[in-house]
């Protein structure tokens, strides 16, 4: 399993302030930092497939922010809404695109940028 996180145990992972996915590690890499010096508590994954085995630790209101484009088998927002009707509610799609770019998704909170939040 491939991901990224300051804090390894998995009693601190479900109690992350915000999870990021995107298949960049460089990207996630400066969103732990930024989240370490803000204080908060970032779980980084790389590849759906490794939050999906690990999904059921987190909190279903933890923030979720999701590339588009993970080169992987699904587009992130895609995954996005099968996480919304497994019931997490605060989810994210964290892009490179414009907001008008995509259709309205009832599923994504907001389309954002790639900057960290904090």
């Amino acid at each position: 399993m491939e991901y990224n996180s300051i804090f390894l145990s998995s009693g601190d992972k479900a109690d992350a302030n915000l999870i990021i996915i995107d298949d960049n590690q460089a990207l996630t890499d400066a969103w732990i930092l930024s989240g370490e010096m803000a204080g908060k508590h970032v779980v980084a994954f790389n590849k759906i497939n490794d939050f999906r085995s690990v999904m059921t630790q987190y909190n279903k209101n933890v923030p979720i922010y999701i590339d588009s484009d993970l080169n992987d088998i699904i587009k992130g927002q895609d995954f996005a809404k099968e996480l919304y009707e497994d019931g997490f509610v605060n989810i994210y799609l964290a892009t490179g695109f414009l907001p008008q770019d995509f259709p309205k998704m009832y599923w994504i909170k907001e389309v954002v940028g790639k900057e960290p939040p904090f």
